[in-house]
């Protein structure tokens, strides 16, 4: 019996370095219920950062802020990543401990937030509710992060941005250039890897990007396998992923899904 493909479906989701993606698994396991081949090559792999760059982050912080300080403390996760990875560093979960009844916190988007607070609350700190964790008016965009923050903190408030050790200093420049005082705190590092090789069947591509960073290197790939990108629709969660594929792809097709969900992708695959 040959089982008919509907689609191929591509998953980029960076994974931990020795780690899996629940997601993936769980895609992979389902797909086949719909029709569905899928494929798991994350674009990155995430390390945590070396002891060096941590201790060097929170030697800056102390230079720059007495815990008993009565300003507010922004603490911002630039992604997914970098809140998954203060959950793994105890020796900066103490610090911020030492700082908790200032600490006010931000997120680049929704699904950032949500992970942050999971990352948080076993650690007694963070909010209530994920909801109340500030984000930017357009999830993935930093200026708006920048603007969200620079809205609400006086000149002089302490902003630690958690981000990985590859992060340009986009928004550390525009945040201080607001007035606030920005300490960077590397958290973890990405880097690269190849793409698996992809089955060229004629069968079409569904590609799951949910990395601005890694969307670019996933369309080099393609492209260098010479997949026909005319046949190919890229889904994510973040509309803001998708504006980046079609400035460099412009005919690009994105399909936005509200929740990062198997059944969600599946679903929305199978129905098109």
């Amino acid at each position: 019996l040959v089982m008919v493909i509907l689609a191929n479906l591509l998953i980029t989701r960076a994974v931990w370095r020795g780690g899996t993606d629940p997601l993936a698994e769980e895609l992979k396991k389902e797909g086949e219920r719909y029709w569905i081949k899928v494929f798991h090559s994350p674009a990155e792999e995430f390390r945590l950062t070396d002891e060096t760059l941590q201790r060097a982050a929170l030697r800056e912080l102390k230079d720059w802020d007495e815990p008993g300080d009565h300003r507010p403390f922004y603490l911002v996760a630039t992604s997914p990543a970098a809140a998954e990875a203060l959950a793994k560093l105890p020796l900066l979960l103490a610090a911020m401990k030492t700082r908790q009844s200032r600490l006010k916190y931000a997120a680049i988007g929704e699904d950032t937030a949500f992970h942050f607070w999971e990352a948080l609350k076993p650690n007694d700190l963070g909010p209530e509710r994920y909801r109340q964790i500030l984000v930017p008016t357009v999830s993935g965009h930093f200026d708006k992060l920048a603007d969200s923050i620079l809205v609400r903190a006086k000149p002089g408030t302490m902003v630690g941005l958690l981000e990985s050790a590859e992060d340009s200093n986009t928004l550390t420049q525009r945040l201080i250039s607001g007035g606030v005082r920005v300490v960077r705190m590397p958290v973890y590092s990405r880097s690269v890897r190849e793409l698996i090789d992809l089955p060229k069947d004629g069968t079409p591509w569904w590609v799951l990007v949910t990395s601005s960073l890694a969307a670019k290197g996933t369309l080099l790939e393609l492209n260098r396998q010479k997949v026909d990108l005319q046949k190919v629709t890229f889904i994510g969660s973040v509309p803001a992923i998708g504006q980046t594929i079609q400035k460099q792809l412009p005919d690009a097709k994105w399909v936005t899904v509200e929740e990062l969900t198997a059944h969600n992708i599946l679903d929305r695959i199978a129905k098109a």
